[in-house]
């Protein structure tokens, strides 16, 4: 016989007690990891209270990347909060690291900066000063002259030194310190280049023009050398008188348009002259003949004579072509000394000489 409630369904352990709305689950399978997973949390993720197992994990598990995390993320559809959270701390970490390193490599940019301009303060103020001033190419003009207008100064920075600077400098001081001064050797003087020794020496090369030809003009005798620069000029009789006996050449026939001063270039009025006269000098100066010539008359580029501290008188010819080959002055010049060497050999004395072909030339005796 069924005692109280025998007409009730029969119950197993584990079976709810509430009639209404029935659990899915059994009670014998709540709290135990044999039953089905919890339907509110990740069956992988690390409990939160224990995150030092968390250090305890793979790289795989702690960040939950790989192949099966993977698979995990794309069958739930979902991120756990525990995975979350880690990839949030993990990214601050990063972050953190990231900062870090731009910091350090802030710092390592500043220090090689502050590094480097350190050192050129210190080659540019203590090392690479001017501590010596040397001068080469210069005869007439004293060095402690060229320095002065030079515009370099001991304790200069040789780092700084402008060649350009330099050259005007000792262009305007050598006309100034020539007009000041009275000393005209001043005109002769040209630059040519510097160089710097490190840390200290600075070498100024110069070069002093040379004196080539003299000139009378409205009773003032001038000095110019090949390019017409004006070197010299007087107007006493007794320095002219030295002027005249010395080793230079006059010449005769220019047509002076501008430049008749001391320190100027003196300009021709033609062109054709001008040319002859540089091309002139220039080759009696590449053969060695310029003080064997007494005068030189330009008056007519079309048949340009010469005479001879020898007596000779010479005739050129037509000089007037800007062509080499076709003035020939060079040939001219030089048949001009072996013919007159040959005479002079021979004893002959005065004469002219005919040079206008220079490979057949020809002797005409004085009278």
């Amino acid at each position: 016989m069924d005692g109280p409630g025998g007409n009730l369904p029969k119950k197993r352990a584990g079976d709810s007690n509430s009639p209404y709305n029935p659990s899915p689950i059994k009670d014998w399978q709540r709290n135990t990891w044999f039953g089905p997973a919890p339907q509110d949390g990740n069956p992988f993720d690390e409990p939160d209270e224990a995150p030092e197992l968390l250090e305890l994990r793979s790289d795989n598990v702690r960040e939950k990347s790989g192949e099966f995390w993977q698979e995990q993320k794309q069958q739930t559809g979902y991120i756990s909060a525990a995975l979350a959270s880690h990839r949030k701390r993990a990214g601050s970490r990063k972050k953190q690291k990231n900062g870090k390193l731009s910091v350090m490599i802030l710092k390592i940019v500043a220090a090689v900066l502050a590094l480097g301009i350190i050192t050129l303060a210190i080659l540019f103020f203590a090392v690479y000063r001017v501590r010596s001033i040397q001068i080469v190419g210069n005869d007439l003009i004293s060095k402690g002259g060229i320095i002065s207008i030079s515009g370099i100064s001991t304790g200069d920075s040789i780092l700084t030194l402008d060649e350009k600077k330099v050259s005007e400098s000792i262009l305007s001081g050598s006309k100034t310190l020539a007009g000041e001064t009275g000393n005209q050797t001043y005109y002769r003087l040209q630059f040519r280049y510097i160089e710097k020794q490190m840390p200290g020496t600075v070498i100024i090369y110069v070069k002093e023009r040379e004196p080539c030809c003299w000139m009378d003009l409205r009773g003032i005798s001038y000095v110019l050398d090949k390019k017409r620069s004006v070197l010299w000029e007087t107007e006493d009789e007794k320095e002219k008188e030295l002027v005249a006996e010395s080793n230079l050449v006059r010449v005769t026939g220019l047509r002076v348009r501008s430049g008749s001063r001391a320190g100027q270039t003196m300009e021709l009025e033609s062109s054709v002259q001008q040319r002859v006269f540089e091309d002139l000098f220039l080759e009696m100066k590449v053969l060695g003949c310029t003080d064997m010539i007494k005068e030189v008359d330009l008056s007519n580029a079309g048949q340009v004579l010469i005479e001879t501290r020898a007596g000779f008188t010479v005739n050129l010819g037509d000089c007037q072509s800007s062509n080499p080959e076709v003035n020939r002055i060079h040939a001219k010049l030089r048949s001009m000394l072996l013919v007159q060497d040959e005479l002079i050999r021979m004893g002959k004395q005065g004469g002219s000489i005919d040079v206008k072909d220079p490979e057949s030339p020809y002797y005409a005796p004085g009278k």
